[in-house]
């Protein structure tokens, strides 16, 4: 019996240690990683976990539901393509031509109401608030100091980070962007709390505009420029500027942290159809049924490549404000991109629109982007004929 009680004292004491070592390193968001992810079953994030998380509720107001094709879902899918659709575990794929729903198909126990995550398709939807903010003169230009607004920002080069640096990635802020480090700052402000105190501790450190990281903290301070100026969280401005404005058909959630502040980087659970809607108001620069919603002058800004090389030295022409492209079958082609798969893809030229959404993404890269992009691409075109 006392072996017993030595033994307990012992991993009780082990435990105390180990609660004040993650504690002290600022590391405590690991209890809520291990208990959303191996406890539940996981590996890492899912695509169907909003509940596990605070959220707010994005409202939608007059629902306008999409036209509809006469050739709705007459194209089948070929062997291959289906196998592409399930090797990659998919959830949902949507072809929109001329505005009009074409095809669409889900798999497993996905529909056309199921909610899940975007992932960093959310920080599209970021940028595209401050475009708003923009033509509401919440924010003179893309060219304003973000201290001015973040007088918190700290680091060699802060005085120098303008919007425009934060909108397409060039700030210079030393943010670790590491999908695959418990402790670092993505495995941090997703699953931890604090998040707003956690993005200020970070420094500038490399001068605005010389190099391209792909950093969701820059998404965040983006999302804390617009709370200030507007007044309200950006769940709500984004409510009220865009869900609301593009006819959503269902409401959406946006995941918070403890203290309210939402993962602006991320973490946006919505269905593939209110999903494209976004995809109409980029293809048409920011107009919405004769409505501008954001000024088509910043969609222009949005659709410009940054060219600024990455750390390795290649000139990054492939990335524009918090927005992917490229071009494909002489197809100039913007979308919105997420961890697991989720793109958004305009294709102006074809007045096409492809949502697909899922659990999984190649690991091979062409050109910059994941390599199954083009099979999906080459999908939606077939439909699409």
């Amino acid at each position: 019996m006392k072996t017993l009680k030595k033994i307990f004292l012992a991993l009780l004491i082990i435990a105390a240690l180990l609660h004040i070592t993650l504690y002290l390193s600022g590391n405590t968001h690991l209890y809520k990683a291990i208990v959303s992810t191996y406890l539940a079953g996981q590996t890492g994030p899912s695509i169907d976990e909003y509940q596990k998380f605070d959220f707010d509720t994005i409202k939608t107001n007059t629902p306008t539901p999409w036209n509809v094709s006469k050739t709705y879902n007459t194209y089948q899918l070929t062997e291959e393509q289906e196998n592409i659709f399930s090797e990659n575990q998919t959830a949902a794929f949507l072809v929109i031509k001329n505005d009009s729903i074409v095809f669409e198909k889900y798999w497993e126990k996905y529909n056309e109401h199921s909610h899940t995550n975007s992932f960093s398709v959310a920080k599209t939807f970021t940028a595209l608030a401050v475009g708003v903010a923009i033509k509401e003169g919440k924010i003179k230009s893309v060219n304003d100091k973000a201290i001015r607004y973040l007088p918190e920002l700290k680091g060699s080069f802060a005085n120098e980070i303008t919007l425009h640096h934060l909108l397409n990635m060039t700030a210079g802020i030393n943010f670790d962007e590491s999908y695959d480090h418990p402790l670092g700052f993505m495995a941090k402000v997703y699953y931890g709390k604090n998040i707003k105190d956690l993005t200020f501790t970070y420094q500038s450190v490399l001068k605005p505009g010389s190099t391209f990281y792909y950093q969701g903290g820059n998404t965040l301070l983006l999302s804390y420029i617009i709370e200030r100026v507007s007044g309200m969280p950006i769940s709500n401005y984004f409510e009220e500027k865009i869900w609301k404005p593009i006819g959503a058909e269902q409401p959406a959630f946006w995941s918070k942290d403890n203290q309210g502040t939402i993962k602006a980087y991320c973490c946006f659970y919505s269905n593939a159809r209110d999903f494209a809607r976004i995809g109409k108001l980029i293809l048409h620069t920011g107009w919405w049924d004769g409505k501008e919603i954001i000024p088509k002058n910043f969609m222009l800004q949005a659709f410009q490549p940054v060219n600024t090389p990455d750390a390795s030295g290649q000139t990054v022409d492939f990335y524009g404000y918090q927005l992917w492209m490229t071009t494909y079958q002489n197809r100039p082609i913007y979308f919105a991109r997420g961890i697991k798969g989720q793109y958004i893809f305009v294709i102006p030229n074809e007045n096409l629109i492809v949502v697909r959404l899922g659990k999984k993404r190649s690991d091979e890269y062409i050109n910059g982007h994941p390599s199954e992009i083009y099979k999906y691409l080459n999908t939606a075109f077939s439909i699409a004929k």
